[in-house]
């Protein structure tokens, strides 16, 4: 492709549109939906509002934050970002071990690491938990192809939901860029599908995003430091930021968006020698 700059306003439309045509679910097949009467949804709103407390989806398997976020609820996005190196994708394979301990089953969808590193990884964890022999019986499943994008993606999460999936993971969503044009409105296409999926499949989504590159280091990064696109965090139900100390085995993920109960806050977790995430009390002396 030619420089971006030197385009026409309608050569650089007319790439997009490709670029679209190319990512697009398919739209040729009639949409399935149901029309519903608000009285179908009230019961469970009045539950929502007489429990505000209520855990509604499943469990993150961490009580300081299930008090924050009230657990992974159907339908929702929830976005884990971070600098690079800092365990984005140690804590969602924490939550993964937590919840397929409690008979959870989860689809990952590793295209960081190949999935025998992963697996590695849940064998170390693991012992933190029980005996390791344990984890060839956990419900864990693992995206298996060698094609990415968002129509796999959707193929795969139907699947796996058909197979009693309750939870998916994807690391991580810049696997899914395919140019570096127009970075800003194809992340965003690519988040807003993805956050459909969700609701389509009525499941919720861990999506793990990079950040840009801060200019502080040492300083904690926000909702707009998701690299590419704003509508990464405007489309998430829920997004959480992680930070560690790179000498330090202390990792602290910051909850900065919450659509749902609309708290927001921070917990903080301790590395073991098996690599697994224990929840420990906060302490934010120690950043």
């Amino acid at each position: 492709m030619n420089n971006w700059k030197n385009l026409t306003k309608e050569a650089k439309l007319q790439a997009f549109k490709s670029l679209v045509k190319e990512l697009e679910i398919d739209q040729d097949e009639t949409p399935k939906f149901e029309i519903n009467m608000i009285s179908e949804y009230i019961p469970r709103a009045l539950e929502r509002l007489n429990n505000p407390n209520l855990l509604d989806g499943v469990t993150t398997g961490y009580k300081d934050l299930d008090n924050i976020i009230g657990g992974f609820a159907d339908e929702e996005l929830i976005v884990v970002g971070g600098a690079t190196g800092q365990g984005k994708t140690q804590f969602v394979q924490c939550i993964m071990m937590n919840q397929v301990l409690n008979n959870i089953p989860v689809l990952f969808f590793t295209l960081e690491m190949s999935q025998i590193e992963t697996t590695i990884r849940f064998m170390r964890m693991i012992k933190s938990q029980c005996d390791g022999e344990v984890l060839k019986q956990l419900p864990i499943c693992f995206y298996a192809g060698d094609v990415v994008n968002l129509r796999v993606l959707d193929e795969a999460i139907k699947q796996a939901k058909e197979k009693g999936v309750k939870l998916v993971a994807i690391d991580h969503l810049h696997f899914f860029s395919r140019t570096t044009e127009n970075s800003a409105q194809e992340i965003g296409y690519i988040t807003r599908e993805i956050k459909m999926m969700a609701r389509r499949y009525r499941i919720p989504i861990i999506l793990i995003s990079h950040i840009r590159k801060l200019y502080n280091a040492t300083a904690s990064p926000e909702l707009d430091d998701l690299k590419d696109s704003s509508a990464i965090a405007q489309d998430a139900d829920t997004v959480i930021m992680i930070r560690r100390k790179m000498d330090s085995n202390i990792m602290r993920a910051r909850v900065l968006k919450n659509r749902r109960t609309g708290k927001i806050g921070n917990t903080q977790y301790e590395l073991d020698k098996n690599y697994y995430l224990q929840e420990v009390d906060y302490e934010p002396e120690q950043y």
